[in-house]
C-alpha cells in the first residue's frame, strides 16, 4: 500500500517536472523564434526605429547666390546669423544657466529663467541676432541643453539702392519680388543633408559613419546695372520728386546699341531689409508695371509714320491755325499760338494742332503699324516679372476722333520702358533691341553659366528716316520745348511730353493732374546713352520741358563726367537693310586707371553727398563756412584736374539766399503757372501784375540774380479756349 502511494507521488512529481521542462523548452523556442523574427525577418524595420530614436537627418540650407552690378560689385549679400535655443528638459540647473547666459547675451536673468523652466516643451528660443563672439563664448560654456543655431539672412550693403529691381526674400528665403523672384531657381541653390546622433544627455554630434550630401550654393546673378549711374539716377530723381511734390517718378537709362538697362529707378522706393514695413506699391518696378498716356513723346511715332509713308517732308508747311482747331466737337490747342510751321517746326514746338492734322492725314493702319513696330502694346520681354503690355487699339476699334488723339499721345497706354526702347531704336540707327537687365549667371566659383547677348528685334526705320528724325529731336533741344535738356558741347536729342491724366470716375481728363516726361539721348565717341524721365503728378510746374528735361540734363551731365569710369559697350549690334537679325561683336576694351578726372558740379547739393561724390573719384575735400548745401566749389565744375586735387567747398544754409546767383529764365510767352514754377525751381519769387500769359519780365532773361530775389511779371489774359483735348507739350 505504501509502495503504491510512493509510486503515485513519484509519477505526479515526474509529470510536473516534464510539464516544467516542456514549458521551459517551449519558452525558449518562442524566444528563439522571436529573436529569429526580429534579427532575420524584421531587422530592417527595427533598425529604422532605433535610428529614429538616436539619429536625425537635418536639411543643410544652401547659401543663396549673390546679386552683382555689371562690374561685379555685390548689391545683395548673405550675412551669417546666430541664435540661442534650449531644451528645458535637459538643462539641469536652470537658475545657474540663466545667470551665465545673461552675462553674454545681455538678456535679463529672470526672462531667461522663465524660458528655461517652461513645461511640456522641448524647444525654446532664448536669443536672436548674436554676434560670432557671443556664439563662441556660449559654446565654451558646454551647458547641456543649450544649442547655437546658425542661420543666414539677406543683406543690402547699399541700402535702398535699386531696391525695386533687386527685390527681397521671405522668411523661407524664397524670392518675393524683383530679381530675387525672377531668378529664384538660380539663386536658391540645392540644400544638403547631414546625420546627427544624440547621446543619453540629448547632446548632438555629427555622425561621420553615415553618408552626407553637401549643400550646393546658388548661382550669382550679374546685372547690367551700373552702381554709380544707378546712384546718380536715384539722387536726381528723388530731388525732382521732392522739389515738385510729385506722386512718384521713374527714370530708365538704356544703352541703345545693346538694349542693356544701365539704371532704372522709381521714387518713392523702399528698404528691402524691412520690406514688410512698406506698402506693396513701393515694391514695383514702375518702369515695366505702370502704364500712362505718353502725350507728346508719342509724336515721335507719328512723325515716323509720316516719313515712312512719304506723306510729308520735314520742310513741308502746315497751318497751325493760331494754336486752335475744332474737330468733331473737340478743341485741339497749343500752349502758344502758331501760324504756318514746317513739319519739323511742328515737332520742335510740339504743336498739337499741327500733329493732329498729320494724324488725320495718315491711314489708321499706318499709324497703328508704326506703333507696333516700335514695340508698343506688347511686352518687351525683359527678365523681370510683372511687365504690362500697355494698350494699343486696333484700327477696327478706333472712333472718328482716335487718329487725331493718338497722334498727340492719347488713347494709347505705354510703360516707361516701352517708350525708352522706342527712342533707343532711333538712337541705334533704326534697330529696335530687346531690353536686358541680366548680364550673366555665374556659379559659386565664378564660372559663367549663361551670358546674355544683344538681341535685335527688328529694323523699325531706314537710315535716311533715322537721320531726319534725329534732326527733329535735336531741334527740340536746341530751339523747341526741350531747351532745358541742352548740355553745352554735347549733341543732345530728345522730346518733351506733358499729358493730362484721365479720371475714370468722372469720365474726363483732369486739368490739375499731369504726367511730365522727357526722353532723350546723347552721342559721344565712347558710347550712346538714353535717359527717359517720367514724373507723375508734379505740383506747381508740370510741363515736361520744365520738370523732366532738367532732371534729364543733370543725370546726363553727371554720367558724362564719370570719364573712364564708364566703359564702352562689349557688343555693338548693327543690322543692315538686307541683314536683319545679324549681329557683329566687338571685343571688350579696357582703359587704364585715370590719372586725371573731370570735376563734377556739386553746387546746391548736400555737403555729405558732395563730399562722397568727390572722394569716390579720388579728390580731396575742404569745406569753408557753415551750412548744409554747397554754395561754390573751387576749382569750378568741368575742369580736368589730377587725381588727389583738393576741392574747396563753400557752404551755405538753406534758410537764406547765401549770396547764390542764378540765371533769370525766359518767361515771356509762358503761362503764369509755368512761370511761377520755373522761378520757384531756381529759388526765386514772383510779383505778378495782371493774369494769364507773361508778356514782360524784370529782370530780363539771362541776367544773374540772387536766390530769393522777387521778380516782376506783367501778364495779359489769353483769348478764351474751349475745353476739350488736353495739352501734350
Amino acid at each position: 500500500m505504501r509502495e503504491r502511494q510512493e509510486e503515485q507521488i513519484w509519477r505526479k512529481l515526474h509529470r510536473r517536472q516534464t510539464v516544467v521542462l516542456v514549458s521551459f523548452l517551449l519558452l525558449w523556442v518562442l524566444i528563439l523564434g522571436r529573436l529569429a523574427q526580429i534579427q532575420l525577418f524584421r531587422r530592417s524595420r527595427y533598425v529604422r526605429i532605433a535610428e529614429r530614436q538616436y539619429t536625425s537627418i537635418i536639411k543643410v540650407e544652401a547659401d543663396r547666390g549673390l546679386i552683382r552690378d555689371r562690374s561685379g560689385r555685390p548689391l545683395v549679400l548673405n550675412r551669417t546669423t546666430f541664435s540661442l535655443a534650449a531644451d528645458p528638459k535637459v538643462v539641469e540647473q536652470p537658475s545657474e544657466t540663466a545667470a551665465e547666459v545673461s552675462k553674454i547675451v545681455r538678456i535679463s536673468r529672470a526672462r531667461l529663467l522663465r524660458a528655461l523652466t517652461q513645461k511640456n516643451t522641448r524647444f525654446v528660443w532664448l536669443a536672436h541676432g548674436l554676434t560670432r563672439q557671443q556664439a563662441s563664448r556660449l559654446r565654451a560654456l558646454e551647458i547641456p541643453g543649450l544649442r547655437i543655431v546658425r542661420g543666414t539672412r539677406r543683406a543690402y550693403p547699399h541700402g535702398s539702392l535699386a531696391s525695386q529691381v533687386l527685390g527681397f526674400v521671405g522668411r523661407d528665403f524664397r524670392g518675393l519680388s524683383g530679381i530675387e523672384l525672377a531668378f529664384d531657381a538660380e539663386l536658391r541653390g540645392k540644400p544638403g543633408l547631414a546625420y546627427l546622433q544624440r547621446d543619453a544627455r540629448r547632446g548632438s554630434y555629427l555622425e561621420v559613419s553615415y553618408p552626407s550630401r553637401e549643400a550646393k550654393a546658388g548661382n550669382d546673378v550679374v546685372l547690367t546695372l551700373d552702381y554709380t549711374i544707378q546712384e546718380i539716377v536715384e539722387e536726381e530723381l528723388e530731388r525732382t520728386v521732392e522739389q515738385y511734390r510729385a506722386k512718384d517718378g521713374t527714370v530708365v537709362v538704356v544703352r541703345p546699341s545693346t538694349g542693356e538697362i544701365v539704371a532704372v529707378a522709381s521714387m518713392p522706393s523702399f528698404d528691402p531689409s524691412r520690406a514688410e514695413r512698406f506698402a506693396p506699391e513701393r515694391w514695383k518696378v514702375r518702369a515695366i508695371t505702370d502704364t500712362y498716356e505718353p502725350g507728346s513723346t508719342f509724336k515721335l511715332i507719328t512723325m515716323s509714320a509720316v516719313l515712312r509713308t512719304g506723306l510729308r517732308r520735314p520742310d513741308d508747311v502746315i497751318d497751325c491755325r493760331g494754336g486752335r482747331m475744332l474737330y468733331r466737337g473737340k478743341w485741339f490747342r497749343d500752349t502758344r499760338p502758331h501760324g504756318r510751321l514746317s513739319v519739323e517746326q511742328v515737332f520742335e514746338v510740339s504743336s498739337n494742332v499741327g500733329t493732329a492734322q498729320l494724324g488725320l492725314e495718315l491711314k489708321p493702319v499706318d499709324l497703328y503699324a508704326m506703333a507696333r513696330d516700335y514695340g508698343l502694346g506688347t511686352k518687351t520681354g525683359i527678365e523681370l516679372t510683372g511687365e504690362a503690355e500697355g494698350f494699343l487699339k486696333h484700327p477696327s476699334r478706333w472712333s472718328g476722333l482716335t487718329p487725331a488723339m493718338m497722334a498727340i499721345g492719347y488713347e494709347v497706354a505705354v510703360t516707361p520702358l516701352q517708350m525708352a526702347m522706342a527712342y533707343a531704336a532711333v538712337a541705334n540707327d533704326g534697330i529696335l533691341m530687346k531690353p536686358h537687365i541680366v548680364r550673366e549667371v555665374r556659379d559659386h566659383s565664378g564660372h559663367v553659366l549663361k551670358r546674355t547677348k544683344p538681341e535685335p528685334v527688328r529694323r523699325v526705320l531706314t537710315e535716311a528716316e533715322v537721320a531726319e528724325l534725329k534732326e527733329m529731336l535735336r531741334g527740340v533741344v536746341e530751339r523747341g520745348t526741350g531747351r532745358n535738356a541742352a548740355i553745352p558741347g554735347v549733341a543732345v536729342f530728345g522730346k518733351t511730353g506733358t499729358a493730362q491724366k484721365f479720371d475714370p470716375k468722372i469720365g474726363r481728363y483732369v486739368s490739375s493732374r499731369h504726367v511730365a516726361s522727357f526722353i532723350g539721348f546723347c552721342e559721344s565717341p565712347r558710347d550712346t546713352l538714353l535717359v527717359a524721365v517720367v514724373i507723375d503728378e508734379p505740383k506747381g510746374a508740370y510741363y515736361g520741358g520744365s520738370v523732366a528735361a532738367p532732371t534729364f540734363r543733370r543725370i546726363l551731365k553727371r554720367v558724362l563726367r564719370l570719364g573712364e569710369g564708364w566703359q564702352p559697350p562689349t557688343h555693338i549690334v548693327k543690322v543692315g537693310r538686307e541683314e536683319q537679325g545679324a549681329q557683329r561683336d566687338t571685343t571688350r576694351t579696357s582703359a587704364p586707371a585715370p590719372k586725371t578726372v573731370v570735376l563734377p558740379d556739386v553746387t546746391n547739393r548736400r555737403v555729405d553727398v558732395a563730399e562722397r561724390l568727390l572722394r569716390e573719384i579720388g579728390l580731396k575735400v575742404e569745406t569753408q563756412e557753415k551750412g548744409m548745401l554747397v554754395a561754390r566749389q573751387e576749382p569750378a565744375a568741368g575742369r580736368t584736374v589730377p587725381v588727389g586735387t583738393q576741392v574747396r567747398l563753400t557752404l551755405y544754409s538753406p534758410s537764406g539766399n547765401g549770396g547764390i546767383t542764378v540765371a533769370m529764365p525766359d518767361l515771356v510767352g509762358r503761362s503764369l503757372r509755368e512761370a511761377i514754377g520755373l522761378l520757384a525751381s531756381r529759388g526765386l519769387t514772383a510779383e505778378v501784375v495782371g493774369s494769364g500769359t507773361v508778356v514782360a519780365q524784370e529782370p530780363e532773361a539771362g541776367r544773374a540774380v540772387e536766390r530769393g530775389h522777387r521778380c516782376r511779371l506783367r501778364c495779359s489774359p489769353r483769348k478764351p479756349v474751349v475745353a476739350g483735348v488736353p495739352s501734350t507739350n
